[in-house]
């Protein structure tokens, strides 16, 4: 029996007495995260939570019995796809308890959970695929990175789980697969067939996680795109992995077709309408606050309202078609609704129609994201929106103004005030321009923000992981002083305190969780035909308050607006 046989022989034996564990896994789970919305799965997430369980306890035999050279049977290569909301994460976080928990496993040894982005991975506790591949971002260029790193993170590997796979492209998903291919041991593991023909991902099981209805990924080919546009290259093997018919490409798929998250019976049929394009008017004119066939509490597709008032009921269906006939206007006719469709009504009424409307200075909206898919409109909201939280709260803006220094002679020639006219302007680029440094950051106590960059692998703080600013600390030459409630600091803060939730981790005697971030120098290009740099002085945060289209799409946000 190999090695590894024997290291995890107890544990395997806890997983095959019988698969019910998922039940108790997803028990325990409720119990230890009570706050969590969902307590236990539903028929289609214990049908993929039983399937790997299965797979477990096939794994423990053959192991047992030294036939996993010799086995016909390949691992798992599935998909489990579902609509937003549907329970996927809950998946992810249930099999991670039967790993963890039940065979006592770790991740980055026996499985590793990955995404795309770095926020994605942070929520399910992973890395992202470049940073455990090791592979060379497309924009970073260069030679590719050694993978005997990756051949030590694959000594003990088993289980490979990767979330939002629509935000993976194909060209990525076929340099993960040959990357993990050539790192794979092959000796004692899955990786050959019995015919010694080679299995896809070094013989690992591999499960994705998401949905195909998202953005496709920036300057390279979609999974989801068709496979006759793939035709050659990476591309084309990697959509093959998806698409084709083989005993190389994936083998199963499962679909979760029940909203977890959203219980507002309403909404969920407004999301399926506008997902499938087939947005009814009656539903339209809801969202618009504008007059509709039916009462406030109606949800096109049923039979009646859901008051269950018989009176509205018979108000949609012969009373208001005869007060309209008769010239009766909208307020005069909506008066007759019951008290719950008129709850209902003004709930579903979600257009702005006029610029003091309350409900910008209320929840969700003042902690809600605007979302735009360019990044000079997101940038301009994010410090208006900063502002307005800070006005909302009644709390001091700290507005923190980057420093740059020209590198190139034609601009180091320049009278200082013409220099200082260029650091002006330079000052209203937005981030991405920067290298993720604003010009003018906003330091509001307790403000949501997020990195720009990744700041400490070891921590897992990558870029876009938010967390919360709970303090700082001046500069001991600051001499600003506060003006209407905000001030410009004359010297950039010694460091930021920045709160992330969910860890442990400390750094010296401040709170679990709390991270001092200090001012930090990068080189930024001014001019991409000119090719001439600066280097700005300043933070890697930007208020968590806007984002693009693409950075958000995978994110989970509680509350969002566009």
């Amino acid at each position: 029996m190999h090695t590894r046989t024997h290291t995890h022989a107890r544990n395997y034996a806890r997983a095959r007495a019988n698969v019910s564990i998922v039940t108790s896994i997803a028990r325990t789970r409720h119990r230890a995260r009570a706050s969590l919305r969902q307590a236990n799965p539903n028929a289609k997430q214990l049908a993929v939570l039983r399937h790997v369980a299965e797979r477990v306890k096939l794994e423990w035999d053959e192991e047992s019995s030294n036939t996993v050279a010799t086995s016909s049977e390949d691992p798992l290569f599935d998909l489990v796809h579902g609509l937003p909301g549907t329970g996927k994460s809950e998946v992810i976080a249930w099999i991670r308890e039967l790993f963890e928990v039940v065979l006592d496993w770790s991740h980055d040894a026996q499985f590793v959970c990955l995404a795309f982005q770095n926020a994605t991975a942070a929520g399910i506790g992973g890395n992202t695929i470049h940073s455990w591949a090791e592979i060379q971002s497309r924009t970073a260029g260069g030679k590719p990175k050694d993978i005997n790193v990756v051949f030590l993170r694959c000594q003990s590997l088993r289980w490979i789980l990767i979330d939002e796979i629509s935000m993976v492209s194909a060209e990525l998903l076929f340099e993960l697969q040959w990357r993990v291919s050539e790192a794979a041991r092959p000796i004692g593991t899955y990786k050959f067939r019995p015919d010694k023909s080679p299995r896809p991902f070094g013989g690992f099981n591999i499960l994705l996680f998401g949905d195909w209805w998202q953005l496709p990924p920036v300057q390279s080919t979609a999974l989801f795109e068709q496979p006759s546009k793939a035709k050659q290259g990476a591309a084309f093997e990697g959509v093959q992995l998806l698409w084709a018919r083989t005993r190389d490409s994936l083998r199963g798929v499962w679909e979760l077709d029940e909203s977890m998250r959203c219980q507002h019976p309403w909404f969920q049929r407004y999301l399926s309408e506008q997902r499938d394009g087939k947005l009814t008017r009656d539903n339209y004119f809801y969202v618009h606050g504008a007059a509709t066939q039916h009462v406030g509490s109606f949800i096109p597709g049923d039979t009646a309202p859901r008051c269950g008032n018989t009176a509205c009921e018979e108000l949609q269906r012969t009373r208001w078609p005869e007060m309209f006939a008769n010239g009766a206007t909208w307020p005069e006719m909506r008066a007759l609704e019951c008290e719950v469709c008129r709850a209902e009504r003004d709930q579903r009424d979600r257009l702005v129609k006029r610029e003091d409307d309350p409900r910008f200075s209320m929840e969700p909206f003042v902690n809600a994201p605007y979302i735009h898919p360019h990044n000079a409109p997101k940038y301009e909201a994010l410090q208006t929106r900063a502002v307005q939280f800070a006005r909302t709260h009644n709390l001091c803006i700290n507005w923190v103004v980057a420093w740059d220094q020209p590198l190139h002679q034609d601009h180091l020639a320049l009278a200082k005030d013409v220099l200082n006219k260029k650091r002006l302007r330079w000052l209203s680029y937005h981030d991405q321009q920067t290298e993720g440094i604003m010009g003018l950051f906003p330091v509001i106590r307790g403000m949501r923000v997020r990195l720009s960059s990744t700041v400490n692998k070891r921590l897992k703080l990558f870029k876009h992981r938010p967390g919360i600013i709970v303090g700082w600390t001046l500069h001991p030459d600051e001499t600003s002083v506060v003006d209407d409630g905000e001030r410009r600091l004359s010297q950039q803060p010694r460091c930021i305190y920045v709160k992330f939730e969910g860890v442990a981790w400390r750094i010296g005697d401040l709170d679990p969780g709390v991270y001092p971030l200090f001012p930090k120098t990068k080189k930024w290009e001014i001019g991409k035909e000119t090719k001439v740099y600066a280097k700005r002085t300043g933070f890697e945060l930007l208020p968590d308050l806007s984002g693009t289209d693409h950075m958000y799409q995978a994110r989970r946000q509680r509350y969002s607006r566009n």
